[in-house]
């Protein structure tokens, strides 16, 4: 036969009326938080490096074809006297 005395459970079976706190991943700031302002951070950033590797592309491009330009008349005198030089010694 069972017992129908009732006694108070002990300090170990009690269990704990606290609830667990659930774990955050960063520190929220309204309904955002951190991690999503960082990505959207390092997104405009990125977007920022891009439009500034396409102006240093274009600014060498610039820079090459006025290079190109300043050079040419100069690589044309030297090609002519090669041709000059190579003409009189055939001849």
């Amino acid at each position: 036969m069972k017992s129908t005395k009732h006694q108070h459970p002990s300090s170990r079976e009690i269990s704990s009326t606290k609830l667990a706190k659930p774990v955050r991943t960063g520190v929220r700031v309204g309904a955002w938080s951190l991690e999503l302002l960082w990505m959207l951070e390092l997104s405009h950033m990125m977007r920022h490096f891009r439009e500034i590797s396409v102006a240093v592309a274009l600014g060498a491009l610039l820079l090459f074809l006025l290079l190109l330009i300043l050079l040419l008349p100069m690589l044309w005198r030297g090609v002519a006297a090669l041709f000059a030089v190579l003409r009189k010694s055939i001849v």
